[in-house]
């Protein structure tokens, strides 16, 4: 049944056509209608269903006679209540004109004839319609479409005059980024607003993202540092925990819809201390929800990013207020919120306001790292965002340092107090500005900028495909293998980097970079030293390019389990497929100094990484290891230390073994093969689960280590269960349950 709009003219008309009852019938226009009613016999006057369709003329005469003619019918007037019925028949319900200061729409208070701008369509088995009180009821497989949304029900009715919708029965409605399910809704269509009760739904935030506009999303990412040649990253190359490094490289794997993954960690050159990803569904339930096209408002809930029931992980609260502001970020507010495992173990949590952001990482209440240079050892930090627009954002996370404190035996000592300042600005999708300061001691009376202070700031600009970044430094603090952490004191240049190209069919990747930097940094070459001096720095203008080639090859490739909370998912957030692949990479850097210095190289690469199992069962189910070569050949040495070829020969070898059901240990470590030095190794121990994980992670070469947690995000299809409901679900593309 279609009810089209009329443009805001004059009195509409209704033209009805009588069927015999429809039994789970499509959709029908009005000329199919007629036509079923020329097939009925006169007599016929069993349960029948009626099409209505308002319009502003009498319709177009029909090439198919009508059982019975056209009506018209003067405007409506409408009356008081949600469902009006005269006091006696003829009577016509009483009217009372909307004022100014009643412009509303809440279901209780009546509205002239309707006049809507697109149609409302319903689908069922079984439908008829009151053309005097405007009131018409479906029953039996009921679909309203309406704009953007859909509800569906066993039984449906719906009060033109007021706008509400009652329905009744395994009710959902869809709304863009949005499903909301129960047993007994209350929805007015033109506003978007209701109440449900027996609530449960699914809030998919990805679907957003196509309302954003290109300010908000961004095209661009900036560098690191412009210090920096392009990285080799073949693999296992990067000191990440190696399971998250084999889980990304698998040749080929059901993907979920992502994860947040939070690095809490100390101490500059840690890659990924900070994090990244979004959840973008999640799905809830509560006894009463009260919703609006602009979020929801619930009591007694719990909420999950498992699709599966019962969820290994659920945040549960007293109430909660769901809210958009905007397209790609909503904000969530709970009241008492308990993290509940596995629906037997709870935590408070002190955290009420959560942030869902597409843009960029989410940040725990509380990090806990470790930095022995810096920060003297374990700290804590807290992030608070001062300003969070699409456009800048602007946050201060406070320091404790925790151990520097227990020391020296005085907790409330100043210079035991540091802070991180960092600011983002998107002036257009194609321009970024970012800017991160470091004060590691807020003793301002015995503050030493050389020795408290780290500043950077860097200006990115798309061009073409490639991008263009300046960037002022000061106090960059740089890992060079045996040659460990060393500090650039002040760097002001630019460099041009390339996206990655495939190189036809060929499978070979390639990155370059080109850049030019003035740099201050410690130097042994005296000749670029006074002989009388407080330091053993020099000023020096660098140029440099670099490139890297790359190529993968897969030797064997096992069956992962189907994607289920039994079998592929039961300890992992994407089905382990065994596998065995070799790899090779070769780089070259050639950089030259104002004072006629130069260095160049030619790194080549060799490795191989495999993992066995399917992390499924509780012992002997999961293994991954790693073995990497790559020797330097060079001619030339640089001025600096921070840049200078440091390790020609290094060996890198990695092994992640699972302990017991979810628990895995590893460790990854580099060696110098000239001089025996083993000048970088991480321990982890990680606790995986599918909903979640915990990594502990130390390097004590580094002097740096911390914990990084992750929180899976998965895309499912279907109607998931109540969280109490065990069910069968697999991902396939998104994710389907099955009953």
């Amino acid at each position: 049944m279609t009810y089209p709009a009329p443009p805001p003219t004059p009195a509409p008309m209704v033209q009805v056509a009588m069927d015999k009852q429809l039994k789970s019938s499509p959709e029908l226009d009005l000329g199919q209608v007629n036509e079923l009613a020329s097939k009925m016999s006169p007599g016929d006057e069993s349960a029948r269903t009626l099409t209505v369709e308002r319009a502003i003329a009498p319709p177009e005469p029909s090439p198919v006679p009508m059982t019975r003619p056209p009506l018209t019918i003067p405007p409506l007037t409408p009356s008081s209540g949600m469902f009006p019925v005269p006091d006696e028949e003829g009577d016509e319900p009483a009217f009372k004109p909307l004022s100014e200061d009643n412009l509303e729409v809440n279901g209780q208070t009546l509205q002239g004839p309707l006049e809507l701008e697109t149609p409302i369509e319903v689908t069922a088995d079984y439908q008829e319609f009151d053309e005097r009180r405007q009131i018409f009821t479906a029953v039996g497989n009921v679909v309203m479409r309406y704009r953007d949304s859909v509800l569906d029900a066993d039984r449906l009715e719906v009060n033109l005059l007021t706008r509400m919708a009652r329905g009744q029965g395994n009710v959902a409605l869809a709304l863009p980024g949005q499903v909301l399910r129960g047993e007994e809704f209350r929805y007015n269509f033109v506003q978007q607003t209701g109440e449900i009760r027996q609530a449960r739904g699914e809030v998919t935030s990805e679907r957003r993202l196509g309302s954003a506009t290109e300010a908000e999303i961004g095209l661009i990412e900036t560098p690191g540092s412009t210090l920096l040649p392009v990285a080799v990253d073949a693999r296992g190359l990067t000191d990440a925990p190696q399971s998250n490094r084999i889980r990304d490289q698998q040749p080929l794997r059901v993907s979920p819809g992502g994860s947040i993954e939070l690095g809490v960690g100390g101490g500059q050159g840690l890659p990924g201390t900070q994090g990244a990803g979004t959840i973008n569904n999640f799905r809830f339930e509560a006894g009463e929800v009260t919703f609006t096209a602009q979020g929801w408002e619930a009591e007694d809930v719990s909420i999950t990013n498992d699709p599966f029931s019962p969820p290994e992980l659920e945040i549960r609260a007293d109430r909660a207020r769901l809210r958009s502001i905007d397209p790609l970020r909503d904000e969530l507010r709970l009241e008492r919120p308990r993290l509940v495992f596995d629906d037997n173990f709870s935590i408070g949590i002190p955290r009420r306001r959560f942030i869902f952001d597409r843009r960029e990482q989410q940040e725990p209440f509380l990090q806990i790292g470790y930095d022995g240079r810096d920060r003297g050892g374990l700290f804590v930090q807290r992030r608070f965002n001062l300003v969070d627009t699409p456009v800048f954002s602007l946050s201060v996370t406070p320091q404790y340092f925790v151990e520097q404190g227990i020391r020296d035996g005085n907790f409330v000592k100043l210079d035991n107090f540091g802070t991180v300042v960092q600011a983002r600005g998107r002036f257009s999708p194609t321009t970024i500005l970012t800017a991160d300061v470091d004060v590691l001691n807020l003793d301002f009376a015995e503050f030493d900028s050389e020795e408290d202070l780290r500043a950077s700031a860097r200006l990115s600009q798309l061009v073409g495909d490639h991008t263009l970044t300046g960037e002022y430094g000061f106090r960059d603090r740089l890992f060079n293998g045996s040659l460990g952490f060393q500090t650039v004191y002040s760097s002001f240049g630019a460099v041009l980097s390339s996206p990655q190209y495939t190189l036809g069919s060929t499978g070979i990747s390639l990155n370059y970079q080109v850049g030019v930097n003035r740099i201050e940094s410690d130097t042994d070459d005296l000749s670029l030293l006074e002989p009388i001096r407080e330091n053993n720095r020099a000023s020096l203008t660098r140029y440099q390019g670099s490139a890297v080639l790359r190529r993968g090859f897969t030797l064997w490739q096992g069956e992962a389990l189907p994607p289920t909370a039994e079998e592929g998912l039961r300890y992992t957030p994407v089905p382990v497929v065994p596998f065995v692949q070799a790899y090779v990479a070769a780089r070259g850097i050639a950089g030259f100094y104002s004072n006629g210095d130069s260095e160049t190289s030619l790194q080549g690469t060799v490795g191989m990484q495999a993992q066995f199992g399917n992390f499924s069962r509780n012992v002997l189910d999961y293994t991954s290891l790693n073995i990497e070569y790559s020797e330097t050949l060079g001619s030339g040495e640089s001025p600096f230390l921070f840049d200078r070829i440091a390790d020609p020969r290094v060996l890198r070898l990695g092994l992640v073994q699972q302990i017991y059901g979810p628990f895995r240990a590893g460790v990854q470590t580099s060696i110098n093969l000239d001089s025996g030095e083993n000048f970088s190794t991480n321990f982890t121990l990680e606790y995986s689960r599918r909903t979640y994980g915990v990594t502990i992670f130390v390097n004590p070469q580094q002097e740096i280590g911390g914990l990084s947690l992750r929180i899976s995000d998965f895309d499912w299809n279907g109607n998931t269960r109540s969280f109490s409901n065990p069910e069968r679900c697999a991902v396939r593309g998104g994710l389907r349950c099955t009953r």
